[in-house]
């Protein structure tokens, strides 16, 4: 199986997203996402690195918010990280007209786990079933990104894997 998902790392195209210093590729033969390292960025690799010892930290529990499913040192393209595929928060947003109140919901959601301050009353429960998130895994994350320092959160690092809000991003 190594030398198969070898062979899809060095085929990907299409980038999923990409950021500062990585993009993300989608393989659908092994479902999962793929976050390589760009090429001027490969000496450090800083994010993934820092993802990749989080990683060998987390308990099995906290692998369901942060789900990273393997790590490969690559010779050439450095530390790839492996992660289970999510729907990104972001892209709920061209779900929603521009001006409506569930476009608002979303920013108040993401503000309110941004700053730690996401309390389960009704308002907020109805919000999180109004985008199919779980509002059972919210307090959870909060509390991740409090131990973990993650401090990166913001729409495009957050996603959604069977209802659970899970963290795509370990920005520091």
């Amino acid at each position: 199986m190594i030398m198969s998902i070898m062979n899809s790392i060095a085929n990907v195209s299409n980038p999923l997203g990409r950021g500062v210093d990585r993009s993300a590729y989608y393989s659908k033969k092994y479902d999962v996402v793929i976050k390589i390292t760009h090429s001027w960025d490969r000496g450090t690799g800083e994010q993934s690195n820092s993802e990749k010892y989080l990683f060998y930290r987390l308990t099995e529990k906290e692998k369901d918010i942060f789900p990273i499913v393997g790590i490969i040192e690559h010779k050439q393209k450095g530390t790839i990280i492996l992660m289970k595929k999510a729907e990104v928060l972001s892209r709920f947003l061209s779900k929603i007209n521009y001006r409506t109140k569930n476009r608002d919901a979303l920013y108040e959601l993401m503000c309110e786990i941004r700053h730690h301050s996401w309390k389960n009353t009704k308002k907020n429960r109805e919000i999180c079933q109004s985008f199919g998130i779980n509002p059972e895994s919210i307090r959870p994350l909060i509390n991740f990104s409090k131990k973990y320092y993650v401090g990166d959160l913001h729409l495009s690092n957050l996603g959604v894997i069977k209802g659970n809000l899970v963290i795509l991003d370990a920005g520091f």
